[in-house]
């Protein structure tokens, strides 16, 4: 199974001291090729299904996270990994060998945590053909188990979490997020968004499609 690094603890500078995971890493725009084949989208969707199925049972009652107040889990909420996607993840020889940037862990729905996942890899791609991405939304649902479908539904609700959250932890103070929304990355994940409320009858037909 794909390693998570194991933390170390705090340097002299109060940074986290984690373990390293060799291989490869992608930038944003344009994802590495190795990061997007039918082979790694699978990889990433059955070590979703497996993380989701690892934490069923454990509860965070009590537990703060990072974007999240200590709060009961909700039913059929778990602590989700909240930032799947290409950039957070390491490949080696095509294939996923390690899950990183676990800032933003912390209590959600696993459809959503999914939908993220369809979002970073296929949905916001917007440069690309609706089929290919259509196509890379199948494989990673159908590797984790999941309806497409339900899935696509619940984009909108997902990248409006974001907004809200990132917006909410930034007007708190944190620095990191007051960098997100100073250089717009809040105002491109929305303007994307109004441009797949646009896509969305045609997700449906593709993906719909499939299933006859």
């Amino acid at each position: 199974m794909p390693g998570v690094p194991r933390v170390f603890g705090v340097d002299d500078r109060g940074r986290e001291v984690t373990e390293f995971i060799a291989g490869d890493v992608t930038p944003s725009g344009p994802w590495a090729s190795w990061a997007l084949t039918d082979v790694f989208l699978g990889d990433v969707g059955a070590w979703l299904r497996r993380y989701h199925e690892a934490v069923a049972d454990f509860r965070a009652d009590g537990l703060g996270f990072r974007l999240t107040e200590p709060r009961p889990l909700a039913p059929g909420e778990l602590v989700c990994h909240n930032d799947i996607g290409p950039h957070n993840l390491v490949g080696s020889a095509g294939r996923l060998v390690g899950v990183l940037d676990w800032d933003a862990a912390g209590p959600c729905r696993p459809v959503l945590d999914v939908a993220y996942a369809a979002w970073g890899f296929a949905i916001q791609e917007q440069h690309e053909p609706i089929d290919v991405r259509a196509h890379r939304v199948r494989t990673l649902c159908a590797a984790y188990g999941i309806d497409a479908l339900e899935v696509l539904d619940a984009v909108e609700e997902r990248v409006h979490l974001l907004a809200d959250t990132v917006h909410a932890g930034a007007a708190a103070g944190d620095e990191g997020l007051r960098h997100l929304v100073a250089i717009g990355e809040m105002d491109r994940h929305l303007a994307r968004l109004g441009r797949f409320r646009q896509e969305h009858a045609e997700f449906t037909r593709l993906l719909s499609s499939h299933l006859r």
